[in-house]
């Protein structure tokens, strides 16, 4: 059976808490936001930053940790690009999408790296590809 967890940064020090989600206030009514999480251990409730929940995607990496939504892993080309677990409404699923600096001809006809790193690749694997790389820290750090 799959394990059904959430993990969310908590507003009051920013640190991860694990549990289930809940709905608590009327910002989140339309339960399209969650806005605090019952850890799975003490059992309190956690206000957390609605942006910042990710869900357990039921693999865990190379050194063992579990991988969420939203969790990065490095690629090989040490170039700072990374790969980006994210869900993907039209599958159902959880997918892993590549994010690197944009290449692009200068006016001198010149390749160079861009400024900054964006979606170069959406849906370049599958999570279970990545499972022998290591996590190196979530979109919300």
């Amino acid at each position: 059976m799959r394990e059904i967890k959430y993990r969310g940064k908590r507003v009051d020090n920013k640190e991860w808490v694990y549990g289930l989600p809940q709905y608590l206030t009327e910002y989140a009514k339309d339960f399209k936001e969650v806005d605090g999480i019952q850890c799975n251990t003490s059992r309190e409730l956690y206000d957390i930053i609605p942006g910042t929940v990710g869900v357990f995607v039921g693999l865990e990496d190379s050194n063992g940790v579990a991988i969420y939504e939203g969790d990065r892993f490095c690629t090989d080309d040490n170039d700072g690009s990374y790969y980006l677990v994210e869900y993907d409404k039209d599958i159902c699923g959880f997918t892993v999408a590549l994010y690197s600096y944009l290449i692009y001809t200068n006016e001198c006809g010149v390749e160079e790296f861009g400024t900054h790193i964006e979606c170069v690749d959406r849906n370049v694997c599958s999570v279970k590809d990545i499972i022998d790389l290591v996590i190196i820290g979530n979109i919300h750090e």
